[in-house]
C-alpha cells in the first residue's frame, strides 16, 4: 500500500467516526422511538445513543474490512462494489441488531431478544430511509428553484 492510500483509509477512518458521533445523535432518538413501539419501554438517551454509535461503527468496520479485502484480492469492477456493498448492508443491519440486543432492555430490565432487536434496527431503517428520502426531495426542490431563478 502507498502512502496516499493510507492517508485516504485514514481520512475515511476519521470521518465515519466523527460522521458516527454526530448522526448517533439523532439515531438514539430514533432508538428511544423504536424500542416504544416495540417494547414499550423509554430506553435512556445515554444508552440508545451507545447502541446507535456501536451499530454505526460495527457497520462501518464490516464495510471497511470487506472493501479493504476485496481491493486487495483486486476485484475492482463495479459489480463487485455493488455486491459487495449489498452484501455488508445486510451484515450490519444484522450486526447493528445484535449491539441493539445486548445494550437494550425490556420492562423488566432484561436484555430485549434477538427478534425485538431486528423490529428495532428495522424501524431505524425504515426512518432513516425517509429522513434520506425527504433531504433528497428537499435538495431537488431547491435545485430546481435555483435552476429557474438563474
Amino acid at each position: 500500500m502507498d502512502s496516499m492510500t493510507l492517508a485516504k483509509a485514514g481520512g475515511e477512518i476519521i470521518g465515519n467516526l466523527v460522521g458516527a458521533a454526530i448522526g448517533s445523535l439523532i439515531g438514539a432518538l430514533i432508538i428511544q422511538l423504536a424500542a416504544r413501539i416495540v417494547v414499550k419501554v423509554k430506553q435512556d438517551y445515554g444508552t440508545a445513543y451507545a447502541a446507535a454509535f456501536l451499530g454505526y461503527l460495527v457497520g462501518f468496520i464490516i464495510g471497511f474490512v470487506l472493501d479493504l479485502t476485496l481491493k486487495l484480492a483486486g476485484f475492482a469492477s463495479m459489480e463487485m462494489k455493488f455486491a459487495a456493498t449489498a452484501v455488508s448492508v445486510v451484515l450490519a443491519f444484522f450486526a447493528g441488531a445484535g449491539v441493539n440486543a445486548m445494550l437494550l432492555r425490556n420492562a423488566a430490565g432484561e436484555r430485549i431478544n434477538y427478534g425485538q432487536a431486528c423490529l428495532i434496527s428495522l424501524i431505524q431503517v425504515a426512518i432513516g430511509l425517509l429522513i434520506a428520502g425527504a433531504v433528497f426531495f428537499l435538495i431537488v426542490i431547491l435545485a430546481a428553484a435555483f435552476k429557474a431563478a438563474s
